[in-house]
């Protein structure tokens, strides 16, 4: 039944009889539960609308990010909302996730995307697909796997603080201790950066200091803790 339901709400939203495209794709479609449903959502027209902020999303390697779903009654809808979301090319090392398979009317959820540290730098789409009592409405959300800035060593010795990694960008900024030391940043290549100043100047200090990377499109890169 849940297929039939399926197709006829899918049917119903596009104005279209889907159900030889279904078939053909091996679903179970029963022609009479169809034309029952087909009739009960002619006569009864009560929907919901369907609404995904942000959206495109950008997902950084080794991070996670979220959008929110937000649904609304059209036509005295009581019936709960049900969600599927799944990428509709997958890639690698990219996981999908809901916080919520169904909510009320008027209701929202959360989608979480999550990219693994070794992710190819690579674009898709989430395919959202959302079931009402009688209709149905898809969305697609656009992702992109993007890359992060990485410290992996820093040291500081004669006035110049060293900091080696990968994906630092062509303009990175440079905080140290959570200030902003981009002014005096020397030398800026994709894995390495200089600057060059006293300890004082460079707002570093005896004990542990927190050095990160921002790259020119705002990604940052983990802490990376330098001790003097």
């Amino acid at each position: 039944y849940r297929s039939t339901f399926m197709v006829a709400a899918l049917s119903f939203a596009f104005k279209e009889d889907l159900r030889d495209e279904f078939r053909a794709l091996n679903f179970p479609v029963s022609d009479a539960d169809y034309e029952d449903l087909w009739q009960k959502a002619d006569t009864d027209p009560a929907d919901f609308s369907l609404s995904v902020a942000p959206s495109p999303l950008l997902v950084p390697r080794g991070r996670s990010v979220t959008c929110t779903i937000g649904t609304e009654a059209l036509d005295g809808l009581t019936h709960e909302i049900s969600f599927r979301a799944r990428l509709a090319t997958p890639v690698e090392g990219v996981s999908v996730a809901l916080s919520d398979r169904a909510v009320e009317p008027g209701g929202t959820a959360t989608i979480t995307v999550t990219a693994e540290p070794d992710a190819p730098l690579a674009s898709s789409s989430i395919r959202l697909q959302a079931e009402g009592e009688y209709t149905a409405h898809a969305a697609d959300i656009p992702i992109t796997v993007i890359s992060t800035p990485a410290i992996s060593a820093a040291s500081y010795a004669k006035k110049v603080l060293s900091i080696q990694g990968s994906d630092f960008g062509a303009s990175p900024t440079v905080l140290v201790n959570g200030a902003d030391q981009t002014a005096r940043v020397t030398s800026a290549t994709d894995t390495a950066i200089t600057l060059k100043g006293k300890k004082k100047k460079l707002g570093l200090h005896t004990g542990q200091n927190r050095i990160a990377v921002v790259d020119s499109a705002g990604t940052g890169s983990a802490e990376f803790v330098l001790t003097l």
